[in-house]
């Protein structure tokens, strides 16, 4: 049974919402400009405690180097695949911040350390001169990669392969909303936090040849059984699209996909579809290989593979990794530093529009 993605506290009460525009409500531009962040409070003016949102452990903790950055983020990971409302069973990461010290020691917040969902994992906070009691949050699909997080603009920053909380978490059926921010929120009729995952073969978990897959620290199997094989970290492609006892085969070149004739030199290895990341639904093996110059003439540059916020450039970039996200590539400043098998955050120099680049 896997778990649902649960909204972090017994109150919803909204006090900033997202740095961009989102179910028509318009972006804030306080302090989250450009991002996915939401800053929510209690019940009141105190300090209530967080919930771990699903089984995790804590992958990080930073504090900056002024009194205003000292805010405790904490990144949490789940331990397994979670459903999401928007994204289905997928892992998740996210950034807690404004925790204050006294909080972290008494709770034994510590990189490693294992929350169970429903367990106390944080606590509303003013740390790093917050203005009231609150949590900060930013949510992101996938596993904790990198440094947790990026810049979109001069003093914000956001996981990677960022998601809106409202989107993605469940209500419990008592929790009491004081403010939504004018976000749609979605409750549990009933106080379960478990779903059936989906079957084998089941649309959720299904891929046709070509598609791609990110795999961060997980493991690339030798075999349709068996436990034998590698963790890896890095973007495959769906070899033939055939599952077998519940596993696909994998190629690191998407002109290697086949479902004709079976080239097993091509073969990376085998992924099981519940421990992978999807990148795109559609077929890969037509996108622009890796390393491919796209030349910017005066347009934008994204700092990530939604929203609007980005730099108009005049440069020639390289496509990073040949995995598209939402009609968008990351791109790297130069060939030696495309991708090699190792996703490396600090490479990408940002995102450019499908339609810049030819195939």
């Amino acid at each position: 049974m896997a778990q649902k993605l649960m909204f972090p506290m017994k109150t919803l009460n909204v006090s900033q919402g997202y740095g961009v525009s989102v179910e028509g409500v318009a972006a804030n531009t306080f302090s989250h400009k450009g991002t996915n962040c939401i800053d929510i409070c209690g019940k009141d003016t105190g300090q209530q405690y967080t919930y771990a949102m699903c089984d995790c452990v804590v992958k990080r903790i930073y504090n900056g180097n002024t009194a205003s950055s000292k805010c405790n983020f904490t990144w949490y990971e789940s331990t397994a695949p979670v459903q999401t409302r928007k994204h289905g069973l997928v892992y998740v990461n996210w950034i807690q911040a404004h925790c204050n010290n006294e909080d972290i020691t008494k709770l034994g917040i510590r990189v490693g350390k294992v929350f169970k969902q429903g367990e106390i994992c944080g606590r509303e906070g003013t740390a790093g001169k917050a203005t009231g009691n609150h949590v900060h949050i930013s949510l992101g699909i996938g596993k904790f990669q990198g440094t947790g997080w990026y810049e979109t603009s001069p003093g914000n920053w956001q996981c990677y392969n960022p998601a809106y909380l409202n989107q993605e978490c469940y209500l419990a059926a008592d929790t009491v909303i004081i403010r939504s921010g004018g976000y749609n929120w979605v409750k549990l009729s009933d106080s379960t936090s478990t779903v059936t995952p989906p079957a084998t073969g089941s649309s959720e978990s299904t891929y046709t040849k070509g598609a791609a897959v990110r795999l961060i620290n997980d493991k690339l199997y030798n075999a349709s059984s068996g436990t034998s094989g590698v963790t890896k970290s890095g973007v495959f492609y769906i070899y033939d699209g055939k599952l077998t006892n519940g596993r696909y085969r994998v190629t690191n070149n998407p002109r290697y996909c086949n479902d004709k004739t079976l080239n097993a030199s091509h073969v990376s290895g085998w992924v099981i579809p519940s421990e992978v990341d999807s990148v795109s639904n559609t077929t890969s093996s037509t996108a622009p290989y890796v390393g491919k110059p796209v030349k910017l003439s005066g347009q934008k540059l994204y700092t990530s593979s939604t929203g609007t916020t980005g730099y108009t450039k005049y440069q020639t970039y390289y496509i990073y990794d040949n995995a598209p996200v939402n009609n968008r590539y990351r791109v790297t400043n130069s060939t030696a530093r495309v991708y090699k098998g190792t996703f490396v955050a600090s490479n990408v120099s940002g995102w450019v529009d499908a339609s810049l680049v030819s195939k």
